[in-house]
Protein backbone atom coordinates (compact mmCIF):
# COMPACT_ATOMS: atom_id res chain seq x y z
CA UNK A 1 0.00 0.00 0.00
CA UNK A 2 0.95 3.36 -0.95
CA UNK A 3 2.19 6.02 1.91
CA UNK A 4 -0.91 7.61 2.07
CA UNK A 5 0.44 11.23 2.94
CA UNK A 6 2.29 11.26 0.15
CA UNK A 7 -0.18 10.76 -2.24
CA UNK A 8 -2.33 14.22 -0.72
CA UNK A 9 -2.59 17.15 -1.81
CA UNK A 10 -3.49 20.66 -0.85
CA UNK A 11 -4.99 23.11 -3.25
CA UNK A 12 -5.07 26.70 -2.12
CA UNK A 13 -6.30 29.73 -3.61
CA UNK A 14 -9.20 28.33 -5.26
CA UNK A 15 -11.87 30.28 -6.01
CA UNK A 16 -15.09 29.92 -4.61
CA UNK A 17 -17.15 28.66 -7.41
CA UNK A 18 -15.28 25.84 -7.75
CA UNK A 19 -16.77 22.34 -6.62
CA UNK A 20 -15.80 19.35 -5.95
CA UNK A 21 -16.67 18.15 -9.96
CA UNK A 22 -14.49 20.92 -11.33
CA UNK A 23 -11.47 20.08 -9.31
CA UNK A 24 -11.74 16.04 -10.04
CA UNK A 25 -11.81 16.84 -13.60
CA UNK A 26 -9.31 18.82 -13.45
CA UNK A 27 -7.44 16.31 -11.60
CA UNK A 28 -7.98 13.37 -12.93
CA UNK A 29 -6.06 13.23 -15.70
CA UNK A 30 -2.74 12.78 -13.34
CA UNK A 31 -4.01 9.43 -11.60
CA UNK A 32 -7.19 8.24 -10.07
CA UNK A 33 -8.56 10.12 -7.51
CA UNK A 34 -9.53 8.29 -4.30
CA UNK A 35 -11.12 12.01 -2.03
CA UNK A 36 -12.06 15.07 -3.31
CA UNK A 37 -12.15 17.30 0.13
CA UNK A 38 -13.57 21.09 -0.55
CA UNK A 39 -13.40 23.57 1.95
CA UNK A 40 -15.22 26.77 1.72
CA UNK A 41 -16.74 29.30 3.67
CA UNK A 42 -19.81 31.65 2.83
CA UNK A 43 -18.78 35.63 1.45
CA UNK A 44 -15.12 33.67 1.75
CA UNK A 45 -13.15 35.38 -1.28
CA UNK A 46 -10.38 32.05 -1.12
CA UNK A 47 -11.58 28.23 -0.79
CA UNK A 48 -8.70 25.21 -0.49
CA UNK A 49 -9.70 21.20 -1.17
CA UNK A 50 -7.48 18.34 -0.09
CA UNK A 51 -7.08 15.54 -2.93
CA UNK A 52 -6.20 12.02 -2.29
CA UNK A 53 -4.58 9.84 -5.67
CA UNK A 54 -4.35 6.24 -5.75
CA UNK A 55 -0.35 6.94 -5.83
CA UNK A 56 2.18 9.12 -4.39
CA UNK A 57 3.32 9.29 -8.14
CA UNK A 58 -0.01 10.88 -9.07
CA UNK A 59 0.31 13.35 -6.57
CA UNK A 60 3.55 14.10 -7.74
CA UNK A 61 2.79 14.72 -11.17
CA UNK A 62 -0.26 16.80 -10.51
CA UNK A 63 1.51 19.46 -8.28
CA UNK A 64 4.75 19.50 -11.12
CA UNK A 65 1.97 20.57 -13.78
CA UNK A 66 -0.98 22.22 -11.67
CA UNK A 67 0.58 24.99 -9.00
CA UNK A 68 0.81 28.18 -10.15
CA UNK A 69 -1.95 27.24 -13.33
CA UNK A 70 -4.90 29.10 -13.76
CA UNK A 71 -8.46 27.90 -12.22
CA UNK A 72 -11.41 29.92 -12.93
CA UNK A 73 -9.89 33.14 -13.20
CA UNK A 74 -7.38 32.33 -9.92
CA UNK A 75 -3.41 31.19 -9.68
CA UNK A 76 -3.89 28.27 -8.07
CA UNK A 77 -1.39 26.87 -5.27
CA UNK A 78 -0.83 22.65 -5.51
CA UNK A 79 1.32 21.33 -2.55
CA UNK A 80 1.64 18.20 -0.86
CA UNK A 81 -0.53 17.89 1.83
CA UNK A 82 1.62 16.27 4.52
CA UNK A 83 -1.52 14.09 6.25
CA UNK A 84 -4.04 11.11 4.47
CA UNK A 85 -7.35 11.66 3.73
CA UNK A 86 -7.97 8.23 3.62
CA UNK A 87 -7.51 6.73 7.25
CA UNK A 88 -8.95 5.83 10.39
CA UNK A 89 -6.59 8.48 12.63
CA UNK A 90 -7.20 11.19 10.29
CA UNK A 91 -10.94 12.69 10.07
CA UNK A 92 -11.94 14.31 6.97
CA UNK A 93 -12.05 17.98 8.26
CA UNK A 94 -15.29 18.62 6.20
CA UNK A 95 -18.45 16.37 4.74
CA UNK A 96 -18.11 18.37 1.27
CA UNK A 97 -16.05 15.16 0.08
CA UNK A 98 -16.52 12.51 -2.73
CA UNK A 99 -15.45 9.37 -3.25
CA UNK A 100 -14.59 7.83 -6.85
CA UNK A 101 -16.39 4.88 -7.86
CA UNK A 102 -14.46 4.50 -11.28
CA UNK A 103 -16.36 6.88 -13.19
CA UNK A 104 -16.26 11.04 -12.97
CA UNK A 105 -19.22 12.46 -11.37
CA UNK A 106 -21.64 14.06 -13.38
CA UNK A 107 -21.14 18.05 -13.88
CA UNK A 108 -23.74 19.97 -14.28
CA UNK A 109 -23.77 22.43 -17.51
CA UNK A 110 -27.02 24.89 -16.32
Amino acid sequence: MADRRKATIHLGNLAPGVTENVLYNAFIPFGEIITVALHNKEKADRCFAFLEFESSEDAKEAIANMNYSVLYDRVIRVSPANFALSTEETPVPDSAMITSSGTPPSVSNS
